[in-house]
């Protein structure tokens, strides 16, 4: 019953992280990142299911995501990033609807219907140092998947750092995601953490109003990782564009149609900003062909 369950958002998430442990941790929860391919770890996302914690924005933000997927699956975000004592925090929760399903028993009977989803509830905080161009930040997260009976916990830790190099207008950090300070006998068991390392450069251009990002992500259980690169360009000073793909597109091609090879696993995205607010519209193509979409909201107050 759980492969029935589960098959249409597997098969997303197939081609991308085989042997990976839970699809959920894959899974994209902010349109921005999702537009930039998964690249863009030193951009400022904070609903984004991976990122850099120590990428600091000193203004004090809410910030709300939505995407959607095949088969009625569906993420929902929210987040808020508030300056506090020498630095800044944050608070942000993530949920993933898998939708509602009947039940049986083990005859094949029927029994109540329930629901199956993950969430998980993060808190953050990041500061500079007073004498290097460096911040630094960690954030810990409540992790809960509930599938019928079955019942997974986790507690997790992520930290990270940054170094901005001023002259040649580039910044380098790297971010240990994912870590598992304690987890239910389910977990231990049943699912697997996705701990992982990630190195990320991000650089302006010289000649192009055009800031690009290179991630190279390290996943502790496969002993596999991706390379991600995306950019955003500025348009105007109330439009920006977002790109991006990955080397996940090798592990997409399915050999089906050429358009399906060279778009696999890319990104695009469109943002407009007025006042205060920012709308984010992102994309992201599978190399099935399947397109998911999604629309996030940024206010400043």
């Amino acid at each position: 019953m759980v492969k029935k369950i589960f098959s249409s958002f597997l098969l997303l998430f197939s081609f991308s992280y085989p042997g990976t442990g839970n699809p959920g941790f894959h899974a994209w929860t902010s349109p921005s990142r999702m537009a930039l391919g998964g690249s863009g770890y030193l951009s400022y996302s904070p609903i984004s299911a991976h990122t850099n914690p120590s990428t600091i924005s000193r203004n004090r933000i809410f910030s709300t995501g939505l995407i959607r997927y095949p088969a009625g699956i569906t993420s929902q975000s929210l987040a808020a990033n508030f300056p506090w004592k020498q630095g800044v925090a944050g608070i942000a929760v993530r949920h993933l609807a898998y939708g509602s399903f009947d039940g049986y028993d083990n005859e094949a009977n029927p029994t109540s219907a329930y629901h199956s989803s993950d969430t998980w509830i993060k808190a953050k905080y990041s500061a500079s140092s007073k004498r290097f161009p460096f911040q630094y930040g960690s954030s810990i997260s409540l992790f809960s998947s509930n599938l019928n009976d079955d019942k997974t916990k986790a507690l997790l830790v992520s930290a990270g750092g940054q170094l901005d190099i001023k002259k040649i207008k580039t910044t380098l950090g790297i971010v240990v995601e994912n870590y598992s300070l304690a987890s239910n006998k389910i977990s231990k068991t049943d699912g697997v953490f996705s701990r992982q390392t990630t190195l990320s450069i991000s650089k302006d251009l010289a000649y192009l109003p055009m800031k690009v990002f290179v991630d190279g992500e390290l996943v502790s259980v496969s002993k596999t990782g991706n390379i991600y690169f995306g950019g955003q360009a500025d348009i105007t000073p109330a439009i920006q564009i977002l790109w991006g793909t990955s080397t996940k597109k090798i592990d997409h091609n399915i050999r089906q149609d050429l358009w399906k090879t060279v778009l696999g696993a890319s990104g695009f995205g469109v943002v407009y900003i007025t006042g205060v607010t920012k709308i984010i519209y992102g994309s992201y193509i599978f190399g099935t062909g399947t397109i998911i979409q999604g629309i996030e909201l940024e206010i400043t107050f």
